[in-house]
């Protein structure tokens, strides 16, 4: 098993990757200026969009960014006390007070396709 390691320019890591057994992986990290977490993405890997479809909101592209987990994926945003998992059509929501958990709620969007990205 191989794992390795890539940083950002102020010492974050920007990837942690896996080969070997029992099987690849990718987790990748995005920042905000501040250097806070705002984005996990876990799996296989990323696949990028392009740009924006003639569709979108045209500022976010319905979304916070171009990319969408490939198959089996996850990408965990998270904007203050709020934690959005997406994988697939699955989302879970968790709302945080200090180290407390105090709502989760879990929701299927059948107007996403699988491993489409969301806009939370």
């Amino acid at each position: 098993n191989t794992r390795t390691i890539n940083y950002t320019g102020y010492d974050l890591p920007e990837t942690i990757t896996t080969n070997g057994t029992p099987s690849a992986a990718m987790i990748g990290f995005k920042y905000a200026p501040d250097r806070s977490l705002w984005k996990r993405s876990d799996g296989a890997g990323n696949t990028s969009s392009p740009g924006c479809a003639a569709t979108s909101d045209r500022i976010f592209c319905d979304g916070f960014d171009g990319t969408t987990p490939q198959a089996g994926g996850t990408n965990t945003y998270y904007a203050g006390n709020v934690e959005i998992r997406q994988t697939g059509n699955a989302r879970i929501i968790k709302r945080m007070i200090g180290d407390f958990l105090i709502i989760s709620s879990n929701q299927i969007d059948n107007n996403l396709p699988n491993g489409a990205s969301h806009q939370a």
